[in-house]
């Protein structure tokens, strides 16, 4: 685990070790990142992680940038890595909004090979614990992140079955997209036209048929893909 090491060394909060895998969550990432070997480490870990991502969406390696996964572990708030002794595995990062009383999942993947057993969730509770905040809020594509909020969350807007997103969360939705692309709907929190190109090469399915089928509706999904993706903000977290 040499590419995360180093990082390791400089400062974390602490470790949680699991069956099979461990938690190690970095204490002020944003410095620690940017703090040892001239760069070479973060080179190293940052192919590493481009590799755990393309495996993790689904996606061919060269569509997934190291800038890209560069923004998600750097001026961040909160950051969490998955491990073994040896192994990178997966990471979460967060940004939060403190005057809002909001962790933002900035961000999530394990490699397709280690996913299921909880290990996501075991990665994000110890990252939400070391911020501790009462909402939860993130973008996805992916109807799985909908029964994962519904985890951590005693709500969820927006629901299926829900006609609209209530009034007094319009302004928070917008804020906590403001300067990404796209279009917002505060009333639907749909994104339209978030990203350039979908995440997947095809959406992934939860074991909720009906959570599945909003998903495809609301996001109007096109064999499979979109360009478009749900804002979801979750009150009440316990990460228990």
């Amino acid at each position: 685990m040499k590419t995360l090491q180093p990082f390791l060394v400089n400062g974390y909060s602490w470790r949680r070790s699991f069956a099979d895998v461990t938690v190690s969550v970095i204490k002020e990432p944003a410095s620690t990142m940017q703090s040892s070997d001239d760069g070479r480490d973060m080179e190293s870990l940052l192919s590493t992680l481009q590799v755990v991502t393309a495996n993790g969406f689904g996606i061919p390696l060269e569509n997934r940038s190291a800038d890209g996964v560069r923004k998600h572990i750097e001026q961040v708030d909160g950051l969490a890595f998955l491990h073994t002794q040896d192994r990178v595995l997966g990471f979460a990062s967060a940004l939060t909004h403190p005057e809002d009383g909001v962790f933002y999942l900035h961000g999530v993947v394990i490699d397709s090979s280690w996913q299921g057993k909880g290990r996501a969730r075991a990665l994000v509770r110890e990252l939400v614990r070391s911020i501790p905040c009462g909402k939860m809020a993130f973008t996805t594509q992916n109807p799985q992140m909908y029964g994962f909020m519904r985890s951590f969350c005693d709500t969820v807007y927006p629901s299926p079955g829900m006609s609209a997103v209530p009034e007094h969360l319009h302004a928070l939705g917008e804020k906590l997209v403001r300067n990404r692309t796209g279009v917002f709907d505060p009333s639907t929190f749909v994104m339209r036209d978030l990203y350039s190109k979908c995440l997947y090469e095809r959406l992934p399915t939860s074991s909720d048929p009906v959570v599945n089928k909003w998903f495809e509706r609301t996001l109007e999904c096109k064999e499979g893909t979109t360009r478009n993706a749900f804002l979801f903000v979750g009150e009440n977290v316990n990460p228990v």
